[in-house]
């Protein structure tokens, strides 16, 4: 990646550090106007059942009279009497003439004031949790964009190939027909991670041929590590570029002059005229384990 993509990714990062801190301080700020909202509540219904309370009373302690004005008698709460004294000549005063009575301006005042905070603080966490909301979305929209963007600088630069994939250039040992026992080597033209597919060319010398594999007919050669005596494997057979099975007789050892590093091997069938298994020595990127 160039200079630009890493100072574009530091970026991105420096400012998505921010959002877990703003968040909780939106969090931490509902809470704090739940509780404010909590008590608000409390304090209103109490004031609404002494509101009830004091007009009950007034309403319990009004004499009742007849058209003459002559007191009949006085409500008891639960009390049957009133309704056997009523009668057609009882003064009985109207609702409003009642709601007149109980009427309580100041509490009254307090309570509509408590409903409207109660109000006010509802309408207050919900606008911060729009608020954090919009902010994880405005992150994750971001956060899709940049990746769109990395994934495009990771392919530029070859680094977007999926464990087990290649770049150009790469030595393979692939499967020309599926389920088939036949493996030969092959070099890596190009490699498609969408779908998973390879372009090789064959590394026969006297063959032109190409071919377009999946993932599973396709081992990518590389330095096996840990290899030790008696390990079974695939090589190529000196001059061909098949693969055929063998078995470890020398673990790889030192680079040689030229840089290349050798494993001796011993090929399954491979006896001389006399019955005798010759060692071979085997370019180490030219052994593959067991498919």
């Amino acid at each position: 990646m160039t200079r630009s993509d890493v100072t574009y990714l530091e970026s991105f990062v420096e400012e998505i550090s921010t959002i877990p801190h703003e968040i909780k301080r939106n969090m931490d700020l509902i809470q704090s106007l739940d509780r404010s909202s909590n008590e608000t509540i409390q304090e209103m219904m109490k004031l609404q059942q002494q509101y009830v309370d004091d007009a009950e009373k007034k309403v319990l302690g009004l004499d009742v009279v007849d058209n003459r004005g002559i007191r009949v008698a006085k409500r008891k709460r639960g009390s049957a009497k009133s309704k056997a004294t009523a009668d057609d000549n009882l003064v009985v005063p109207t609702t409003e003439e009642l709601a007149e009575y109980i009427h309580n301006e100041d509490m009254y005042s307090r309570i509509r004031e408590c409903h409207q905070s109660a109000e006010q603080y509802a309408a207050e966490k919900c606008a911060i949790a729009d608020q954090s909301c919009a902010l994880i979305e405005d992150v994750c929209d971001r956060l899709d964009e940049d990746l769109k963007h990395l994934e495009q600088v990771l392919q530029r630069s070859g680094d977007f190939q999926v464990p087990g994939a290649a770049k150009p250039n790469d030595l393979a040992a692939i499967q020309p027909t599926a389920g088939g026992s036949e493996w030969i080597l092959a070099k890596v033209i190009s490699y498609d991670p969408h779908t998973g597919m390879y372009k090789l060319s064959d590394e026969d010398v006297e063959s032109n041929k190409t071919f377009s594999l999946p993932q599973p007919q396709v081992a990518i050669l590389g330095d096996l590590k840990n290899l030790a005596r008696g390990d079974a494997v695939f090589a190529i057979y000196p001059d061909t570029t098949a693969f055929y099975q063998a078995t470890v007789v020398q673990p790889p050892g030192r680079k040689s002059s030229t840089g290349n590093t050798f494993v001796m091997v011993n090929f399954l069938d491979d006896e001389d005229a006399n019955g005798i298994i010759h060692d071979k020595a085997i370019l180490l990127q030219h052994i593959m384990l067991p498919p």
